[in-house]
């Protein structure tokens, strides 16, 4: 992971993590080297950052949808340990979607879970993926993801989609969009002009009569100060 995670860093600095490898003499040198340690150290906060994420499932259990948002590189790295955690009957595909990698895409990584292997029929995620955007009611929908949605082999599946098609791909599958604004619910009636202060009056009253009634209240006066 030393040498692998320069690249999954937001700098993404691979040529420093070149020039450190080729000038290390021993394994050694690279486990003390403070660039690697550092590039491992932001790698692990962000995959800590996002192992929060609760996944939401489409409405026909198969896909899990893992939303983060980060810079770094590690939708797949999430996605292969959450492949092997989340577990179903009717679970076939792990996808981990990161929104913050780059500007106005979404880069995701799929997985086939651990508890959807050796099923017959095999899982086929790419597969998967082109029928669930196909049933879609807007038929345009499987040509606006692009052509690296759905690219891959059939247990592990990763590719980029553009922002607004991948929220609306979710909204075919069944997972609700966080973009989604909720419906506006209906205001209240208005009461007639003057009606809520005298209600409010009306409230006061009562309870200063009732509190000069009550001795109970009376000792929860609060003393005189000395």
């Amino acid at each position: 992971m030393f040498i692998n995670a320069p690249r999954r860093t937001a700098a993404y600095d691979v040529p420093r993590a070149w020039k450190t490898l080729i000038e290390a003499s021993s394994p050694r040198d690279l486990v003390k080297n403070r660039f690697l340690k550092e590039a491992r150290a932001q790698v692990i906060f962000e995959m800590k950052r996002a192992g929060r994420v609760v996944p939401k499932f489409s409405a026909d259990k198969k896909i899990a949808v893992i939303r983060i948002n980060s810079k770094a590189q590690i939708h797949a790295v999430i996605a292969t340990r959450q492949a092997r955690e989340l577990f179903s009957r009717e679970l076939q595909v792990v996808m981990v979607a990161n929104e913050g990698y780059a500007r106005g895409v979404v880069n995701y990584s799929c997985r086939v879970p651990t508890c959807a292997r050796g099923r017959d029929p095999p899982v086929n995620i790419p597969e998967i993926l082109v029928q669930a955007a196909d049933r879609a009611d807007d038929k345009t929908l499987r040509e606006r993801l692009g052509p690296r949605f759905a690219v891959g082999h059939k247990n592990a599946s990763g590719g980029m989609i553009p922002q607004a098609e991948f929220e609306e791909f979710l909204e075919v599958i069944g997972v609700e969009s966080v973009n989604k604004k909720p419906s506006p619910s209906p205001s209240p009636k208005k009461s007639p002009k003057g009606s809520a202060n005298q209600g409010q009056f009306n409230k006061m009253e009562k309870y200063s009569t009732d509190a000069a009634r009550n001795p109970c209240t009376q000792s929860l006066a609060p003393r005189p100060a000395n």
